[in-house]
């Protein structure tokens, strides 16, 4: 698979200044389970903290992997 620059790289690559929150979030299948990740930075002036979320989004329903 060839990943192409696009929308995404674009946002991601570009100026924080003035961000208060930036989020990434990825939906994937893991051991037949769809799970949502999300990692997120809380901007504070010119610090920020990081932070990464895990759920479980089909709790006892199975995909093919």
């Amino acid at each position: 698979m060839t990943i192409l620059p696009g929308p995404l790289d674009t946002l991601y690559n570009s100026s924080k200044k003035g961000a208060l929150l930036e989020e990434y979030t990825i939906y994937r299948i893991e051991n037949g389970h769809m799970i949502k990740r999300t990692a997120t930075r809380n901007y504070i002036g010119t610090d920020y903290i990081d932070s990464t979320h895990t759920v479980p989004l089909d709790i006892g329903k199975a995909y093919d992997s």
